[in-house]
């Protein structure tokens, strides 16, 4: 049973008992707008411990009953993988990812995936500081450094620190000035000049 099937047993019931959803609201502790939207079957989540109280009080009793494994679980996940790694991340790639004991051994392909156990982080986003293992000088100007990243490879389409590996991509983040020459030409006067302005002095 679904979380849009119980709304509509619990409407039935709240009406059987003559309560607004309002009145049902207050009752259960929710607000009328969950309550409007769990009978509607527009709700999304609602807690576990919420959702047994409520059906509780309307007397109504929900059977747990184990779900059966989807045969398609890898699919599932690859489709929403996909969003970590450079290629269309198919089934076949997934389970061989997954079967890999140490994932270290496949980090040194991508550095645009955030690593773990080796790296914390993606390597194409990272601060200097955080490309050097300084953690304790880590603060929201790595949010910051992050975020420059990500918006110079909106507007120019690439990384600001292109490599190969994980070693190349942070060698580049610690060593090498973006290609400030890759903006679009309409932004790289004032964009160029505002991150080069802010640089520190060499």
């Amino acid at each position: 049973m679904n979380l849009r099937e119980i709304g509509l047993l619990v409407r039935a019931r709240r009406e059987e008992l003559g309560l607004s959803q309002e009145r049902l609201a207050k009752l259960a502790g929710l607000s009328r707008a969950t309550i409007n939207q769990l009978e509607t079957g527009t709700l999304v989540d609602l807690g576990v411990t919420k959702l047994k109280a409520l059906t509780d009080l309307v007397g109504l009793q929900l059977e747990a009953s184990r779900r059966v494994p989807s045969r398609h679980g890898l699919l599932m996940a690859s489709r929403t993988a996909s969003v970590s790694y450079k290629l269309p991340l198919d089934v076949r790639r997934l389970a061989k990812a997954l079967a890999i004991k140490s994932p270290a051994a496949n980090l040194s392909q991508s550095p645009t995936g955030t690593g773990y156990g080796v790296v914390l982080g993606t390597p194409a986003y990272m601060s200097p500081e955080q490309a050097s293992g300084q953690t304790e000088t880590l603060d929201p100007r790595t949010d910051i450094w992050s975020f420059g990243c990500v918006l110079y490879e909106m507007l120019s389409g690439r990384p600001p620190f292109p490599g190969d590996s994980i070693a190349q991509t942070l060698a580049g983040v610690l060593g090498r000035e973006p290609d400030w020459n890759a903006l679009p030409s309409v932004v790289c006067g004032r964009v160029s000049t505002s991150f080069q302005s802010s640089s520190p002095a060499a």
